[in-house]
């Protein structure tokens, strides 16, 4: 699965960061520089906008 510009905002700091097809999969986990660590398929914990 390819999803170009694909955003997540952080539940941490609310910053927006931007992830790779993988962390959209749910494959690989996604990690905010405020420290957020968390996993796209984990219901609500991080979501996902395309740009």
């Amino acid at each position: 699965m390819v999803i170009e510009n694909s955003w997540y905002r952080c539940p941490g700091c609310k910053g927006m960061g931007k992830v790779d097809d993988e962390q959209v999969a749910g494959k690989v986990s996604i990690v905010c520089e405020c420290g957020f660590h968390g996993y796209a398929k984990e219901g609500e914990t991080v979501k996902l906008k395309a740009a």
